[in-house]
């Protein structure tokens, strides 16, 4: 199986419909409508796969379960880039009790909405989680930039963190004691 070369960043933003106004102006063409995910982040006890900056993920969304291996992160001017493989997981419970044989636990699970457009080559996320609403932008590093200064954002609002690391910030500013990041548990 080949890997992919994942190139992204993402943007905090406060309202949706202005963005949405603003995908139109491009024009980004809706590639789909709003839909849930709901992802588990496997690891080991010792952390091997993070210490090694690995993310083993599995992903539900769409009634279609997606295995994902991304390997560690380099970072540019607010850009992440690595190194993904993915594979459609047909049996989601037997794939967690495989993780789970192995030794593996869900380290984080991690829940959002999500709108997907398209302009030029890049992918544009529209993601509602339930610590704020992310811009994430997929795609050529230089595409990356031109839209992101097209929306009226700058290489000043980027974000290279990863959910699980901006969720361990948002609970260390809220005082919040929460393991994971789903939308029913985060306020309580």
């Amino acid at each position: 199986m080949a890997f992919l070369k994942e190139t992204e960043t993402k943007i905090p933003f406060l309202n949706i419909s202005h963005i949405v106004t603003l995908l139109r102006k491009l024009p980004a063409t809706k590639v789909n409508p709003k839909y849930f995910e709901d992802n588990f982040c496997f690891d080991f006890p010792d952390k091997m796969l993070c210490k090694q900056g690995i993310l083993l993920r599995l992903r539900f969304a769409d009634n279609v379960s997606i295995l994902t291996m991304k390997g560690p992160v380099k970072k540019k001017a607010g850009i992440k880039c690595r190194k993904e493989w993915e594979l459609r997981v047909d049996n989601r419970k037997n794939m967690i009790k495989i993780l789970k044989t192995l030794g593996m636990y869900c380290l984080f699970r991690y829940q959002k909405y999500r709108t997907m457009y398209q302009f030029k080559t890049t992918k544009i996320c529209v993601d509602e989680t339930p610590i704020g609403n992310f811009l994430e932008l997929e795609g050529k590093e230089k595409e990356i930039h031109l839209i992101a200064k097209m929306l009226g954002f700058s290489n000043k609002d980027y974000c290279s963190l990863s959910y699980f690391s901006l969720f361990k910030l948002f609970k260390q500013k809220c005082n919040l004691r929460c393991k994971h990041m789903l939308f029913p548990k985060i306020l309580k």
